[in-house]
């Protein structure tokens, strides 16, 4: 997906590529809108480690609603108090395991366009479990 689409899918969610999350301030990812998961891949790789080390994470933020994924990068900052979030993938996963990525999204509708066409949010996985 270009940037320019990317930019476009993630506005419908109030969302932008690279976003800063003050802290104190209100989440990005308010927990009633989004679950926080890191996924079994990234837990188990080498990379981890030496991101931790240098305050990096890679969260996937999972959208209620729809079973959209938000694959990112997370880098806070020295002093704590600021993380600076780039989104990486935006992907669903169907409800028989297969990981797409994601070119749009209509609420109206409840779809997500995809590769393989339009879903709708019924067909998607809407939690973290085994991921």
């Amino acid at each position: 997906m270009n940037e320019e689409n990317k930019t476009a899918l993630l506005a419908k969610l109030g969302l932008k590529p690279e976003m800063v999350q003050q802290y104190p301030g209100a989440e990005i990812f308010a927990e009633n809108i989004y679950q926080r998961y890191i996924a079994e891949e990234y837990r188990q790789s080498d990379r981890k480690e030496s991101d931790e080390i240098y305050r990096m994470y890679e969260p996937t933020f999972l959208h209620r609603s729809s079973g959209l994924r938000i694959e990112c990068t997370e880098t806070e900052n020295y002093a704590g108090d600021e993380v600076t979030i780039k989104v990486s993938k935006v992907f669903v996963i169907t409800l028989e395991g297969e990981k797409l990525p994601v070119t749009d999204i209509d609420f109206n509708w409840q779809m997500v366009t995809t590769s393989k066409g339009n879903i709708p949010f019924v067909a998607l996985k809407k939690d973290s479990i085994g991921d």
